[in-house]
């Protein structure tokens, strides 16, 4: 009876290794899953800041080549202003001209303006989704991970528990 009992807890003690091996090898797989998922997480940031700074740096350098344009436009428009006296009308063309190239010029601006607001906002909504996405797949594998633990931590308890139990058994069989 002996032989059969140390059979059974050799048995079962190998088993409940096997258990805890196994738990380990997962709680590793998930800490290397968990460490991707942040390394591709700070690689999505990491280019999304990346392509924000590109899309104002674009936005800032093409505002000053406007701005300089406007200027220039202005400046030609207050030396053609000066030249002519106040009620001449023979240049009229000339002003109506100049008057609709720059409301051309404001209107080009103003679309420019509205497109990269546009690509603004589509940015950040699409960095958005992403980063609510790695913050649910982070969640989940903690609630994991911690179900793991707890897992291994019942088990190790079990094991003290059943090697107790043994030394009983052997004692009351060596009595």
């Amino acid at each position: 009876m002996d032989g059969w009992m140390e059979g059974w807890m050799e048995g079962w003690m190998g088993r409940a290794k096997e258990q805890r091996d196994d738990i380990r090898l997962r709680l590793c797989v998930m800490r290397w899953f968990h460490k991707v998922e942040r390394q591709d997480r700070e690689t999505s940031e990491r280019a999304h800041e990346e392509e924000m700074a590109s899309a104002t740096l674009s936005a800032r350098e093409r505002e000053s080549e406007l701005a300089l344009m406007l200027q220039h436009t202005e400046a030609e428009h207050q030396q053609r202003g000066e030249c002519f006296p106040p009620l001449d009308l023979t240049h009229f063309g000339e002003l109506d001209g100049l008057l609709s190239s720059q409301n051309s010029l404001l209107r080009r601006l103003k679309e420019e303006c509205c497109a990269l607001g546009v690509k603004l906002e589509e940015l950040t909504e699409s960095s958005g989704g992403a980063l609510e996405q790695l913050a649910l797949e982070k969640q989940h594998l903690v609630e994991t991970v911690r179900g793991l633990r707890a897992r291994c931590s019942d088990m190790e308890d079990q094991c003290v528990q059943h090697g107790r139990m043994h030394q009983r058994m052997k004692n009351r069989i060596c009595q």
